[in-house]
């Protein structure tokens, strides 16, 4: 049970909207995507679904019977804890999933040389030293000067599976968010806030019926 007024209806829908249009372009982010971009698409997505989530809470609050203002509350931040919670385990496990994989490919595309072969026999730290910059630099800073180059080539393979994988999830969760802006559009309108008199009489009507 919701409720909104044209207005408010007017200005979840374009949060809804604005945090789906953050997301696909964070579905567009590469290896060589300025860090200012990318803030600017987490600020778009942090604007839209910040606004939401008290929007949330006072239309529910608005939608139900008086006595059960509580229970709608409630009720809203625990699906909201309990959403937030699988979509962690969702995501994070199609990445965890699709990441090696990902890489992998990449790396199997380079042109073959020696360098790279050698670089393979001596080994590195993973997922974990490509996500680490202190890792990274200390790994790169063990390399003999002659496989430098093949290193540099492996990192920027390695990166585009990451970017590859990120992608796609980005993907899902604006397909997420395309629902629910779906979803808000045909919310039923009911006044946002209600007197004390009509709470009452809501109440009367309950009790005699």
């Amino acid at each position: 049970v919701t409720a909104l007024w044209p207005v408010g209806l007017l200005s979840a829908t374009a949060r809804l909207a604005l945090s789906a249009l953050g997301l696909v372009r964070l579905a567009h982010v590469g290896v060589h995507s300025s860090p200012w971009g990318v803030t600017f698409d987490i600020f778009l997505i942090g604007a839209g679904v910040g606004v939401t989530f008290p929007l949330t809470i006072a239309v529910v609050q608005a939608g139900v019977p008086h006595h059960l203002v509580g229970v709608g509350t409630s009720k809203v931040n625990v699906w909201r804890s309990l959403g937030g919670t699988i979509a962690t385990a969702v995501l994070g496990s199609i990445l965890s999933n699709r990441l090696p994989g990902a890489v992998q490919a990449k790396i199997a595309e380079l042109p073959h040389s020696p360098q790279l072969s050698a670089l393979a026999a001596h080994g590195g730290g993973g997922i974990q030293t490509l996500l680490d910059p202190s890792r990274l630099a200390q790994a790169k800073a063990q390399l003999p000067a002659n496989l430098l180059p093949a290193f540099d080539q492996l990192i920027g393979a390695s990166r585009l599976g990451v970017a590859v994988t990120l992608h796609d999830l980005f993907l899902i969760a604006a397909l997420v968010a395309g629902v629910a802006l779906i979803a808000t559009v045909f919310l039923r309108e009911v006044p946002l806030t209600r007197t004390a008199v009509s709470v009452v009489e809501e109440d009367t009507e309950q009790a005699a019926a």
